[in-house]
């Protein structure tokens, strides 16, 4: 094994110096003349209108007067002692007031100075913060805070979009997992497929040879030459990752009250060790961020602080939890999913650090007060942050085949002999992503992306992570970049109207050059009477906004939904072939219900 990992290694780094993009291919950060660097903003105009917009949340805290004269001259040394995120190689949200944060060795004046400006702050009880004004994106630089007595010098300090991405292990899944060759597909018997002794026939015909585990090296192969192939090392993504896994258990236990210091520290993805950055780091939050860059040129950081198999209410401080208990329905008393301990540990460090935004991957197979319970997080997050505006962007999730009709039913002689068009109800996914709809209907600040045409039927840690941070970044731009230039989600109804025939007729917005009609219109659901739904409806696309569904078995449609089956016949790793409505960016339409009734 250690081998084989030696030789990815070795692999990895040949290919990267080959194939990869150097510091010299990509586009500069700004320079340490912020007028340069709004000239290089305003040329990005077509980003959307709220793009360059500023953030002066906590602007009456920053002082410019000076309440000491500071030695630039004093030795360095720990006198004054940032908080470990402020590290060589960090990032500061742009136009946003920054705070930085601390412990001081005694109680007295000190000072932050960054590109020519010095900001002032007192030390307390042995804590101090510093505010600095709005800067625009641009660096390195360096940032030096001082006390009477010596300085602590932080390098290399970049001013870019910094976002806190947190949530459980879909989020935590490292980029190393593709490295190795592991395409997320796990052997637990026939929990999250085919059972191979109950049902040999189905697991090897359908499962072995249909490639999702046939030639296993070859895949892995394939696997690791396209993950190479997606990285990128570029110095403008900065990645801080919280070393949660490597913590003592007896943390977990023992941790009633805020932890002050993560122990974090920052590493450019351009660094050649990758064991310690873009490898050790979440797939999903090193593609988020390098679809960013690439969309917008500027310099992009991301803190990454999450933990698998967690619940909504470890994430929530005690106070917000105990208050709102009721809607937690999900709640554990053992080790880290007690109430409150993540937040403590893992995301109270931070909240004195300005985020442009948290973005969210969590909540698989909560599909009760789930909506709830997370406006409850959401409000609490803002209001310990002192950032009443800061948005939160939840990933949608992808599809997964876990208690398809298969473990829910269907016997499996009709499993085995079932067409590929067959449909198999998968009860769980589809509220838990009702449930995510729900939360900015709750709560202001909060976007969604939708990711149902991706995922892996057999795994809920899906390897292909590129594809939903795409979207999420996409719809990140179009919610809070307010970015118009292009299409950057799929398409929305616009409405439903029944025809006089008794079918009906849905229009949609947001298509680009047009509806997308793909796959025989699969997946759509239609009834006549609540409930009682049919699979064989007939989809048809009329114009480029419009298109018409029918029913040869129904005098009428009365109810459709689109987007609760799985049909594992047709692709255990495809799941772009599940869903039919896409619009002309590529942008897959949501999973939906109407009811005539309620129209």
């Amino acid at each position: 094994m250690k081998k084989i990992t030696a030789f990815l290694l070795v692999l990895l780094l040949s290919f990267s110096m080959l194939c990869g993009c150097s510091e010299k291919n990509n586009p500069p950060a700004g320079g340490d003349d912020n007028n340069n660097n709004n000239q290089q903003v305003e040329n990005k105009s077509y980003l959307g209108t709220d793009f360059d917009k500023t953030d002066n949340t906590n602007l009456e805290k920053v002082i410019t007067q000076p309440n000491f004269t500071v030695n630039k001259n004093v030795a360095e040394g720990t006198d004054v002692l940032p908080n470990t995120v402020f590290s060589d190689k960090m990032m500061l949200q742009r136009n946003a007031v920054t705070c930085v944060y601390g412990t001081a060795s005694s109680d007295g004046p000190v000072a932050a100075e960054i590109n020519g400006k010095t900001y002032y702050g007192t030390a307390e009880k042995g804590e101090f913060k510093i505010y600095m004004e709005p800067m625009k994106y641009g660096g390195p630089y360096t940032l030096t805070v001082y006390c009477e007595t010596s300085k602590y010098v932080i390098n290399d300090v970049l001013i870019g979009e910094v976002f806190l991405m947190s949530g459980q292990s879909n989020m935590e899944w490292k980029m190393s997992n593709k490295l190795a060759g592991d395409q997320g597909l796990h052997e637990q018997g026939g929990m999250y497929r085919p059972d191979a002794e109950k049902d040999p026939d189905t697991y090897y015909q359908f499962y072995n040879e249909s490639g999702a585990m046939k030639d296993t090296d070859e895949r892995n192969e394939a696997l690791i030459a396209e993950t190479l192939n997606s990285i990128v090392h570029t110095d403008m993504i900065r990645i801080c990752d919280t070393p949660i896994r490597n913590l003592d258990s007896d943390l977990y236990e023992n941790t009633t009250t805020e932890r002050a210091d993560a122990n974090a520290m920052w590493v450019s993805a351009a660094d050649d060790d990758m064991e310690s950055t873009i490898g050790y780091t979440s797939a999903f939050a090193y593609y988020f961020a390098l679809k960013l860059w690439q969309e917008t040129g500027i310099p992009v950081g991301y803190v990454h602080s999450s933990l698998g198999a967690t619940f909504v209410s470890a994430w929530t401080p005690e106070e917000e939890f105990e208050e709102n208990r009721s809607v937690f329905s999900y709640v554990h008393n053992e080790d880290f999913r007690r109430p409150n301990v993540l937040y403590n540990l893992y995301i109270a460090p931070y909240k004195n650090f300005k985020f442009k935004s948290v973005v969210w991957y969590q909540g698989e197979g909560q599909p009760t007060n789930y909506a709830q319970s997370m406006k409850v997080m959401i409000e609490s997050w803002r209001s310990r942050f002192s950032d009443p505006n800061l948005a939160f962007m939840i990933v949608g999730f992808p599809r997964y085949g876990a208690a398809d009709g298969y473990y829910s039913g269907m016997t499996a002689e009709a499993y085995k002999n079932a067409s590929v068009d067959t449909p198999l109800y998968s009860p769980n996914y589809y509220p838990c992503r009702e449930q995510q709809k729900l939360i900015p209907t709750l709560v202001s600040g909060v976007a969604v992306s939708v990711n149902v045409s991706t995922g892996d039927y057999d795994e809920i840690h899906p390897s292909e992570k590129q594809t939903p941070a795409n979207n999420t970044a996409c719809k990140f731009m179009e919610v809070f970049y307010k970015r118009t230039d292009k299409v950057l989600s799929g398409p929305v109804i616009e409405s439903v109207d029944k025809d006089a025939d008794g079918s009906v007729i849905i229009t949609f917005g947001n298509v680009g050059e047009g509806i997308d009609l793909r796959n025989n219109g699969r997946n759509f659901e239609v009834a006549e009477t609540k409930n009682r739904y049919t699979y064989k409806a007939e989809v048809e696309k009329l114009n480029d906004t419009q298109i018409r569904i029918y029913c040869e078995d129904l005098s009428e449609i009365n109810y459709i939904r689109y987007g609760y089956l799985n049909y594992p016949r047709i692709s255990r790793t495809d799941m772009s072939l599940y869903m039919s409505v896409y619009n002309s960016a590529g942008f897959a339409l949501d999973q939906f219900t109407w009811a005539a009734e309620e129209a």
